[in-house]
């Protein structure tokens, strides 16, 4: 895949071949604000999702891999990396991804909880709210999450770790039919397994 900067890096060499400088230079200041624009926050990680969500899954894991080089690693980034992943048919390296996915998460309601509690220590009761809401709202894993390691688990043959999540999912977005499939379909394979 080639880069909106290469190009612009690319006609500012043949312009100044042809001794174009002036327009030469308006190139290369192009490119630069493009590399610029790519180091900012998110960038590479919406690109990423917009190709997840078109199928382009081994772009998407550039893109990703790309975010967490210019970037703090993310839930989001690694959640989305990790689903690249699975329709790559790369199941042990997506159930890694969700696994740091789920450590960052995991962290992230450590330092909640510990500035929590030194906020009740220090009676300073009315930001503790806050920070307790957001300890109940902001730490708990979306459905995608338990849903895509569920189906992950369901490629790695490990039907019961798989169901825990499909019902994990089912916890946060009731009756969903598309974790009812997937579930359902793990307990077929399951099935199939056991008779074998």
């Amino acid at each position: 895949m080639s880069e909106p900067k290469d190009y612009w890096i690319k006609k500012a060499e043949e312009l100044k071949k042809l001794k174009h400088f002036e327009q030469a230079v308006e190139c290369m200041t192009k490119a630069s604000e493009l590399e610029e624009h790519e180091k900012k926050s998110d960038h590479w990680y919406h690109r990423g999702a917009s190709l997840n969500e078109i199928g382009k899954y081994a772009e998407a894991v550039n893109c990703f891999e790309k975010e967490l080089e210019v970037n703090p690693p993310k839930f989001d980034t690694f959640l989305q990396k990790g689903i690249s992943l699975y329709y790559l048919k790369q199941s042990l390296e997506a159930l890694e991804c969700l696994k740091k996915a789920w450590e960052l998460n995991y962290a992230n309601y450590l330092k909640t909880k510990e500035q929590l509690d030194s906020l009740k220590l220090h009676k300073k009761f009315e930001i503790a709210l806050d920070y307790a809401t957001d300890l109940q709202t902001g730490t708990s894993l979306p459905e995608k999450f338990w849903q895509y390691k569920g189906l992950i688990l369901t490629d790695l043959k490990k039907f019961d770790e798989a169901i825990k999540c499909y019902d994990e999912a089912l916890t946060i977005k009731k009756n969903d039919s598309s974790i009812l499939s997937d579930k359902a379909n793990c307990e077929i394979l399951r099935e199939k397994e056991v008779k074998n």
